[in-house]
């Protein structure tokens, strides 16, 4: 047995069909390049050879599902058979098919929409996506554009639709799928309880992110007119405007006994989505962790922002006596303010290594956040607000931010309990987030960015395979002859 797990390991009842079909591609690719062509020629051909056949099985196979009886059942609901045929185009990896099919109404509504049972035998996502094509092509478009999913696929060897209509489609079919978001994150759920992780404790986090939206001009506004050389034929779509909008993001990360992290789940919404709706997101993942395992440690850890406070007061209602609750400050938003103070206030160079001190301070004494507040406030007592404007700006605005914030700052508690102090993984979020909505030029419409971060976020989460057949069993339709 080949040490290599990537070495495909073939059935031995298979082994006879899979050499014959070998065979087959072999010869065909010496008839068309000949013996003597280089290794990566042929590999090239045996790919074009294989797509070929790859197009005619599928073709097949669509052409086998049609029907054609007089009266079949839909969902046990009779359906007649117009007299007339309909051809329509079906878009797989491997090509397009055209495939004619005679329509079918319902019996008992007069002049009632018309479907394909074709359709419904396939799955077809979203009017005229192959499922296996659909679901390829939403993960391609949470990782990168369209225009990067069509040069992917055709390196690959495939024959992807164009860039506009994997737009279009794909588009379409995250629209319907932020519908079904929360049941499909659920299925996902329960299929990752069947591969358990050693989680000794979880934390949670909220932030945001600015992104450029596209939206339609207030009423009285107009852009200046444009002048043109030759007259405009189209009607011009209406003047809109870019603004950038706050969008949400969350993180909900698991942790082994030792500190380190295991895996971060990762939600999102845009800027018009409720605050309590991504807070309920992020508490029902908690949730279903501590479902799973009672009793394990719950870390809040993030900015302090008062936007952000709703988090940390509904996992406390969650925890409530059954497990310990601990919200933090982010360590490294805490510590920024700090290190204004140094910049502002210590000699140049920062000679007595003020910055370190602070965090040792801050990482290894259990009341050091309060003994820091108490200085800071010396500091600010003894400078002039004129002379020293700078250094007291600095000093007044730590202050602001950390002297409220003191009983979050136990930081040296929570390393001695092997918990997570900052917010990394949900600043990862953000990151992750925008490196996919905010390429150059890029701004975005509200159905477009919540389809888009919906897809990203079930891909980087490692739940777009679980979700998937959940969501494209909802195109599946029971079709049977009468």
């Amino acid at each position: 047995m080949p040490r290599d797990r990537n070495i495909p390991q073939i059935a031995p009842e298979n082994q006879p069909l899979v050499e014959a079909i070998a065979r087959m591609v072999n010869e065909e690719v010496d008839r068309r390049v000949g013996a003597d062509a280089t290794f990566e020629t042929r590999q090239r051909v045996r790919m074009e050879v294989m797509a070929d056949g790859m197009w005619c099985a599928e073709h097949q196979d669509l052409v086998r599902l049609t029907e054609d009886a007089p009266t079949i059942n839909i969902e046990g609901r009779p359906f007649r058979r117009l007299s007339q045929l309909s051809s329509k185009e079906y878009l797989g990896l491997w090509g397009t098919h055209r495939i004619a099919e005679p329509l079918y109404r319902d019996a008992s509504v007069r002049a009632g929409p018309t479907i394909k049972p074709l359709d419904l035998r396939v799955g077809v996502i979203a009017g005229s996506l192959l499922p296996d094509a659909a679901r390829v092509l939403g993960y391609l478009m949470a990782e990168g554009t369209s225009r990067q999913a069509v040069r992917t696929l055709s390196t690959m060897g495939m024959r992807p639709p164009s860039r506009a209509y994997i737009e279009d489609r794909v588009h379409r079919f995250a629209s319907e799928l932020i519908q079904h978001r929360d049941a499909l994150h659920a299925v996902a759920r329960e299929a990752e309880a069947t591969h358990e992780l050693p989680v000794a404790a979880v934390c949670a986090g909220l932030d945001r992110f600015s992104v450029r939206m596209s939206e339609p001009l207030p009423e009285g506004e107009d852009r200046p007119p444009r002048e043109r050389r030759k007259p405009y034929k189209r009607t011009p779509p209406p003047p809109r405007e870019l603004n950038w909008r706050m969008a949400w993001v969350g993180s909900v990360t698991l942790y082994d006994a030792d500190g380190d992290a295991l895996r971060t789940i990762r939600v999102s919404a845009d800027a018009a989505t409720p605050r309590k709706r991504i807070v309920d997101r992020v508490v029902a993942e908690v949730a279903a962790i501590l479902e799973r395992h009672p009793g394990i440690p719950v870390v809040c850890a993030q900015d302090g922002a008062k936007d952000l406070r709703a988090l940390p007061d509904r996992l406390r209602a969650l925890c409530a006596a059954n497990s310990p609750f601990y919200p933090c400050v982010d360590f490294y938003h805490a510590t920024s303010y700090l290190d204004a103070v140094v910049q502002a206030c210590e000699p140049e160079g920062d000679p007595h290594n003020m910055r370190v001190w602070y965090r040792q301070r801050l990482l290894h004494g259990k009341r050091a956040s309060y003994s820091i507040v108490a200085g800071l406030q010396r500091r600010l007592a003894a400078l002039d607000k004129r002379k020293d404007k700078e250094a007291y700006d600095a000093t007044k605005r730590a202050l602001t931010y950390l002297k409220p914030r003191r009983k979050l700052m136990r930081y040296a508690h929570l390393r001695e309990l092997h918990l997570p102090i900052g917010s990394g993984a949900t600043e990862s979020t953000c990151a992750l987030m925008q490196a996919r909505v905010k390429q150059p030029g890029m701004s975005w419409e509200t159905e477009g960015l919540r389809g888009t971060l919906c897809l990203r976020e079930l891909v980087l989460a490692d739940r777009w395979e679980l979700a998937w057949p959940a969501f494209s069993a909802n195109y599946l339709g029971r079709v049977e002859a009468a």
